[in-house]
């Protein structure tokens, strides 16, 4: 059951990706097929039980991010994502904010860094970055870690 759930998060971040790339937002459409499919792999893997811990463990996300919406820190489509994310693992919903975030600060300095080696201007006020890029990569390194933890 793994496997085709890491196959669907996989076409998903991928989908995120390329529409935030594209159009500078996440489906909604995509987002909600997400979280079904979420939901219910997780009740096909564990009955009710896997169910309230994905629906539980995304509703917690979503309400830990949702200042982030507020201050305008992260868009609404980045914290579903995240949140649907939660839904497929709820044991490392932590994990994937966390790398995914010090992955988006490593992105921001390296892209802050290279515009001080051309000698441009390294702050651009109001400048935005598509975070659904750096979730896919903290995502993939949380997958990463646990493939080789269970070596």
């Amino acid at each position: 059951m793994r496997y085709f759930e890491n196959l669907i998060v996989i076409v998903l971040l991928a989908g995120a990706m390329y529409t935030d790339r594209k159009e500078g937002k996440i489906k909604n459409s995509s987002l909600l097929v997400g979280l079904g499919s979420g939901l219910l792999l997780s009740y096909l893997e564990n009955g009710t039980q896997g169910f309230l811990e994905s629906i539980t463990a995304a509703g917690i996300m979503l309400a830990a991010l949702f200042f982030l919406y507020l201050i305008k820190g992260m868009g609404a489509g980045d914290i579903k994502l995240l949140c649907v994310l939660a839904a497929f693992f709820p044991e490392e919903g932590i994990s994937i904010v966390t790398a995914s975030f010090f992955t988006g600060a490593a992105m921001v300095v390296g892209r802050m860094v290279c515009r001080w080696v051309k000698k441009e201007i390294v702050f651009i006020k109001h400048e935005t970055m598509k975070f659904s890029i750096p979730i896919t990569i903290g995502t993939g390194i949380v997958f990463v870690v646990r493939y080789l933890e269970q070596m």
